[in-house]
């Protein structure tokens, strides 16, 4: 079963979309409008549904409201032998061909918090303020 999460604090909207299995795909899931930036988290470990991944991946960061989005791409489970480095990730998932996209992959392990910090620190420091979001 698919979940979507959503939490507002100040003036950010944050969500998050579980997809585990095949039917759990965004398909039926409605995009926030105005979403300025995605965490797509993909298990370095399983070459098996890399091909998966990559579909679910292009389906969602073409969708007409992702057209402004930023990519971040967290490349997990990198504490396991065998996982892909990033940039086997990137060539897998075919970001090259994301042409009018801001991505980033960044290599992670959520047990230990490994990258963690490096890839919310990038999507902050590259997200736009929301226009009624003044700077001080």
């Amino acid at each position: 079963m698919s979940k979507l999460l959503l939490i507002k604090t100040l003036n950010l909207m944050y969500g998050m979309l579980e997809a585990r299995t095949k039917s759990d795909r965004y398909g039926d899931t409605t995009l926030v409008t105005g979403t300025q930036g995605l965490i797509f988290v993909i298990d370095s470990s399983d070459r098996a549904r890399i091909e998966e991944a990559r579909q679910e991946l292009h389906r969602i960061i073409n969708d007409r409201e992702m057209r402004e989005c930023l990519l971040l791409v967290f490349a997990n489970k990198q504490d396991i032998a065998g996982a892909m480095n990033p940039q086997e990730v990137t060539d897998s998932l075919k970001l090259a061909s994301l042409t009018d996209k801001i991505w980033f992959v960044v290599p992670s392990c959520a047990t230990t918090g490994e990258g963690l910090l490096e890839g919310l620190a990038w999507l902050s420091n590259n997200v736009k303020s929301p226009p009624n979001v003044q700077k001080r």
